[in-house]
C-alpha cells in the first residue's frame, strides 16, 4: 500500500484575513464592513464567498465573515464568535431578530406587518425581511446573504409560521457584488397580488411584488401615528404621499378635514385610492399625479393653504459625493412646504438619506425656514420605528431623519 504524500496529508490552509493595526477599531466594536484599505495581508488564498476569520494585527480572533475578492467591502462580517456561518447560524439570528419584534416591539398586537430582520442592524448584513400577513418578503443585497437565499427562506417559515417567502429581485446590488438578482417564490406559497394587512387599526393593501420597497412604508409606523393627531380638523397636504401613509392615517386616526396627496406614481396613487376607500374616506382624498416640485409651485402660485404637510421625499443621495445636490433639493422643498402652511400650522418633514446626518438634516429645515421667512418651533425628533434597529457601531444604519414643528 503506497503512503500518502505529506501535500495528501496536510490540513487546509486557514483562511485569515489580517487588519491593520489602525483598522482594528471598528470591526471590534461591531461594524460588518471590512474595506480593502482596512487589510494588511490575506492568508489562505481565500476565494469570493469563502468564508474567513479576521484577526487584530496581533492576531487575535476579531470575527468570522465572508470574503469577496473583487468588492470594495472585502469582507462581510457576520459573527464575532467562533463558528461557521451555516445554516444553524441562519437560524439563530432570523429567531433573535423574531423575538425583538414579539417579545419587546410586542408588534403582533398592534399591525400585521413589520420587518422581520433589518440587515446591519439585526447584524444580518444584505438580508432585508418583511412580514405582510400570512407572507415573507425577502431582498437581499450582499453576495454572502445571496449564497444564503434556501437557509434565510426555511428559517422564516419556520421560525414566523409564514405561508410563503417572495423575493424582491435586487438587480443594482445583484450587478455590484456579482450574484443572480433573484427574485419569486423562494418557499411555500406565492402571494397573490395584492395583501391586506391593517396597522394601528388602518387597513392597507400591499402590493407585494411591485409596490414600493418590499410594498409598503414600514418605517414611518411611529411617525404617522405621531403625526395624525395633530392633525384634527385640518387641511392636509401629503407630499410624496406613496400608497398613502401620512394622509391616510391623519385621517382615520386624526380626523383631519381633507386630504391633498400628491405622488409621482400612477400606480402608488391608484393603491391610494383603494386605501382611501378602505378606510372610508375616499371622499376626503384628492390625489394629484405629477412631479412635486412642479406642484408645489402650482399651489404655490394659487395661494393654497394648509394646515398640516407631511413631506416624505425619496433618497436623493447615496454617497456624500452626491450632498450637495440632495441638499438643495430637500431645501427648495422644504421652503415651499413651509409658503403653503397656515400660521401655526403642522409640518412633518423626513429623510431617508442615509449619507445626510441629523444635523445636516436640521441645518437644511433651519435654512429652509429663513429663506420662507418662517419661524419654525420643533415639537418632536424621530426616525425609523423600532422594528428597523441600528448599531451604535454602525451609526449610518439610523438612515431615517424625520421632524415635526410647527412653522409660526
Amino acid at each position: 500500500m503506497t503512503e500518502p504524500t505529506p501535500s495528501e496529508t496536510a490540513a487546509p490552509a486557514r483562511k485569515r484575513i489580517h487588519l491593520n493595526e489602525r483598522h482594528a477599531r471598528p470591526a471590534w466594536a461591531g461594524h460588518p464592513n471590512v474595506y480593502d484599505g482596512a487589510i494588511a495581508k490575506t492568508e489562505g488564498e481565500p476565494q469570493t464567498g469563502d468564508e474567513v476569520d479576521v484577526v487584530d494585527a496581533k492576531e487575535r480572533f476579531v470575527g468570522r465573515g465572508v470574503f469577496h475578492a473583487e468588492a470594495p467591502v472585502r469582507v462581510r462580517i457576520y459573527r464575532w464568535t467562533e463558528g461557521p456561518i451555516d445554516d444553524a447560524f441562519v437560524g439563530r439570528r432570523i429567531a433573535e431578530a423574531v423575538a425583538l419584534r414579539r417579545d419587546v416591539l410586542r408588534l403582533p398586537g398592534r399591525a400585521t406587518c413589520w420587518r422581520i430582520v433589518h440587515g446591519d442592524g439585526d447584524r444580518f448584513a444584505g438580508l432585508v425581511a418583511d412580514r405582510y400577513g400570512d407572507f415573507a418578503v425577502v431582498q437581499v443585497t450582499t453576495r454572502a446573504a445571496a449564497d444564503r437565499r434556501a437557509a434565510i427562506a426555511a428559517s422564516l417559515m419556520s421560525h414566523c409560521g409564514v405561508r410563503g417567502v417572495w423575493e424582491r429581485a435586487s438587480t443594482s446590488f445583484a450587478e455590484s457584488e456579482g450574484f443572480h438578482p433573484g427574485g419569486g417564490r423562494l418557499a411555500g406559497d406565492v402571494p397573490p397580488d395584492t395583501v391586506d394587512v391593517t396597522e394601528d387599526g388602518i387597513s392597507w393593501r400591499v402590493d407585494l411584488k411591485g409596490g414600493p420597497k418590499t410594498g409598503h412604508f414600514l418605517d414611518q409606523r411611529d411617525n404617522r401615528a405621531s403625526f395624525a393627531p395633530l392633525c384634527g380638523g385640518r387641511t392636509v397636504l401629503d407630499v410624496f404621499a406613496g400608497t398613502g401613509g401620512f394622509g391616510i392615517a391623519a385621517m382615520k386616526l386624526g380626523g383631519a378635514a381633507s386630504v391633498l396627496a400628491v405622488d409621482s406614481s400612477q400606480g402608488s396613487s391608484e393603491r391610494l385610492r383603494e386605501n382611501a376607500a378602505a378606510n372610508g374616506c375616499a371622499d376626503a382624498v384628492t390625489v394629484r399625479v405629477g412631479d412635486a416640485f412642479e406642484i408645489l409651485r402650482d399651489l404655490e402660485r394659487t395661494n393654497a393653504r394648509f394646515g398640516a404637510v407631511s413631506l416624505d421625499p425619496p433618497r436623493f443621495a447615496a454617497s456624500r459625493r452626491e450632498l450637495s445636490g440632495a441638499a438643495r433639493g430637500y431645501r427648495e422643498l422644504n421652503l415651499r412646504v413651509m409658503r403653503l402652511l397656515e400660521p401655526g400650522g403642522v409640518l412633518a418633514t423626513s429623510s431617508c438619506t442615509g449619507v445626510l446626518t441629523d444635523e445636516e438634516f436640521e441645518t437644511i429645515v433651519r435654512d429652509a425656514a429663513v429663506d420662507a421667512r418662517r419661524r419654525v418651533q420643533v415639537i418632536r425628533r424621530g426616525g425609523q420605528g423600532g422594528d428597523h434597529p441600528w448599531l451604535t457601531a454602525v451609526p449610518e444604519s439610523r438612515y431615517l431623519k424625520h421632524l415635526v414643528a410647527r412653522v409660526l
